[in-house]
């Protein structure tokens, strides 16, 4: 199709979600062995970067870029939390707080209370966050490291632990962090290429 997609899930009910760069989740649905498309979804988005549905498939986290109201250059990390049965919003969160950036990755911890999602702020750096289910708490997990990227970020089954993986001029160390403490903890190396 004509826009990018930049995220996929499985909704609970089998649908096939894919967040288009021009905003919008659409769905497919599997009939007879082919996928046939549903209407789609509207967001607040402009930008879409990634899609994750929560432990109890009741509502889908939306990671965008909110650049609805400002230049390209003002880009805001915002996180939409959408009811998976209808598609209708059930909340926004908008990361002013925490600068400019694109929103990379976004996942829910397995017990759905926490959220974690990484940032880029620029070309030499990224940050993993983690926030609670009700938008309190926001705590950038990687600041006071020295690591250059923070990606793929993944919350344990009981939301303690972050694992994400650090870019490291070519060399991509698993990191687990713990949430509340903030202590960090190589697990093992990964050569890049």
């Amino acid at each position: 199709h004509a826009n990018g997609v930049a995220g996929v899930a499985f909704s609970p009910d089998g649908t096939l979600l894919a967040g288009e760069t021009a905003g919008a989740i659409r769905r497919f649905a599997a009939r007879d062995g082919r996928w046939s498309e549903l209407p789609r979804w509207k967001t607040s988005a402009t930008i879409v970067t990634s899609l994750a549905v929560s432990p109890d498939g009741r509502h889908v986290a939306v990671g965008f870029l909110d650049d609805s109201d400002s230049p390209q250059s003002t880009r805001v990390p915002t996180v939409e939390v959408l009811d998976a049965a209808t598609g209708q919003s059930a909340k926004t969160w908008r990361f002013a707080q925490i600068g400019v950036g694109n929103l990379r990755t976004v996942a829910w911890s397995a017990d759905g209370s926490r959220l974690a999602f990484s940032q880029n702020t620029d070309r030499e750096r990224a940050h993993a966050w983690v926030v609670q289910r009700d938008g309190t708490e926001l705590r950038n997990l990687t600041a006071r490291l020295s690591e250059r990227g923070a990606a793929w970020p993944a919350l344990s089954p009981d939301g303690r632990k972050l694992l994400w993986i650090a870019d490291r001029r070519g060399r991509m160390p698993i990191i687990v962090t713990d949430v509340d403490s903030g202590d960090s903890k190589t697990v093992t190396a990964v050569n890049g290429s």
